[in-house]
Formats: C-alpha cells, structure tokens, sequence
C-alpha cells in the first residue's frame, strides 16, 4: 500500500495543486514502485480477496488527502491543517469508542495511555504538522516519495528495538529505492499557471 499512496499523492497533486512532474521523475517513481511490489510478492503477497477493495479505496483516499493537506498547508499552516483535520474527524472516532467503552479500559496499565498519548500527540499531530510542512516547501509529488522508504525504515526499526532479522534482499531492494527516492526528489516539477498564486 506504500507505493499506491505514493502514486495516488502524486496523481492528486497533479489534479488538486496543478504539480508537473518530469518524465525523469516518474521513471524514478515507477523503478521505486517496482522494487517495492518485487519485494512483496517476493516476500508472499497472497491471494486478493474482496477486502482488498477496501484497501485500495483507503490507497486512493489518503492519496487525495494527503495533496489536499500539503496544498491547504501553504495557504493555512501544517499544524493548523491537522488540527482541522483531527477536529473535523473526531466525532467518526468518538462516536464508536464511546459505544464500545467499557470500565477496564480505564484500568488500562500506565503503559498504555502512554501509548495512547503517544500515538497522539507524535504520530497523530507532531509527525503530520512535519509532514505537510514538508510537503508545502518541497512540492506534494516531489515530497510524497519518502513514502517509499517507509516499509523499509519500519524493518530497520523493528531489527534495532526488536531484535528482528534482516537479509540482503531487503538491503538491496532498499537500496534501489533510496536511490529511486534521491532521484526523483532532485528531479524537475513545474506548476501550472493557473494554480500560482
């Protein structure tokens, strides 16, 4: 799903912000996407199922989002994008965990509210307030390629803190792909007329 949403940013860049890729950015893209999909099926995709209808909705969906948030980002501010964001949404999120509370939740041990306000505070705002800042200074399509390193920056982290193996099929298809990234993101993206401002 990394690289559908990479693709997805980067169409809805196109649409949403009037973003121009190059030919040498796309080539890039499509080697990074390729790599990531060898390494997937390599890795044991598995069978599509009906339930991956919904995936590929969340693929597109993000796509848009993200474009959305790093066009609003340069008109409002990074954090005042995801501030909005998490306002608008919170009543979807509220909504079913207040149906399904119940009173062990509130014996939770410590670890997981800090979890929980963890999650919040660095990966629900913190990293999108970097997120869509990036994205407004360095371009939507241009920036939205780190997305590509993020499976792999996962399996890094999971062998530091949790002792998890990695072989050299993992480091070479990383490779491929920072090197795609580092392409793509030093490549030409030109803007429509109409979308200047």
């Amino acid at each position: 799903t990394f690289w559908g949403h990479f693709i997805a940013t980067a169409g809805f860049a196109m649409l949403s912000a009037g973003e121009q890729p190059s030919l040498k950015y796309w080539v890039s893209s499509m080697i990074g996407s390729c790599a990531v999909i060898v390494y997937a099926l390599i890795l044991g995709f598995g069978q599509l199922q009906f339930a991956d209808l919904a995936l590929l909705a969340a693929v597109v969906l993000l796509g848009f989002s993200y474009a959305e948030g790093g066009r609003l980002a340069k008109e409002l501010g990074s954090w005042q994008v995801i501030a909005w964001a998490i306002l608008i949404a919170a009543p979807f999120f509220i909504i079913p965990v207040g149906l399904n509370f119940t009173q062990d939740m509130i014996h939770a041990p410590m670890q997981a509210w800090l979890s929980i306000l963890y999650l919040g505070v660095v990966s629900q705002f913190l990293a999108y307030v970097a997120w869509y800042s990036g994205m407004s200074l360095g371009g939507i399509a241009r920036v939205s390629q780190i997305q590509y390193l993020q499976p792999f920056l996962m399996i890094l982290f999971a062998t530091i803190f949790l002792n998890e193996a990695i072989n050299f099929m993992t480091i070479g298809i990383a490779i491929i792909v920072l090197l795609s990234v580092i392409v793509g993101k030093n490549t030409k993206v030109t803007r429509s007329d109409s979308y200047k401002t």
